[in-house]
């Protein structure tokens, strides 16, 4: 099965792990993710996309306790089969904070301060066939455990 993002301009799997596409700013070197067509900072519209590292720091989270509404969410979970699931911003060394599903947690509670790593998690398939994936940020350490 092809994993293919759930937007384009989010994920890139060049290299054969996930990275996180975002916009850099050739006038002001502003970046911005998810990957925009205009510069907020200075207004340019001259940008290139670069991949940002997968790596990161927990800078906050929070759980998601109840299924979120329909439209805009689009996941395949019903009321009667939803688990709630963590979300929070991870700080990666390219200096910003991207908001995120957290995951591979297992019984434990994530850390502020946690070094983690950029996943793929499954979502849905697609009308192909393809697996759907959206960003998510697991423990890179031996401290992780299995999905939260």
């Amino acid at each position: 099965m092809t994993q293919v993002p759930i937007a384009e301009g989010l994920l890139t799997f060049a290299g054969g792990s996930p990275r996180l596409l975002a916009s850099h700013c050739t006038r002001c070197a502003a970046r911005a993710f998810p990957v925009q067509a205009g510069c907020a900072r200075c207004g340019s519209v001259e940008l290139e996309t670069v991949e940002l590292s997968p790596d990161g720091t927990l800078w906050t989270w929070t759980s998601q306790e109840f299924l979120p509404k329909s439209p805009p969410y689009a996941g395949p979970e019903t009321p009667e089969n939803f688990a709630p699931y963590f979300v929070g911003y991870v700080e990666v060394p390219e200096g910003l904070a991207v908001e995120t599903r957290l995951t591979g947690f297992g019984d434990r509670k994530p850390r502020i301060g946690e070094r983690l790593r950029l996943v793929a998690l499954p979502f849905r398939a697609d009308e192909e066939g393809n697996e759907v994936v959206i960003p998510a940020f697991a423990p890179a350490g031996p401290q992780g455990g299995t999905d939260a």
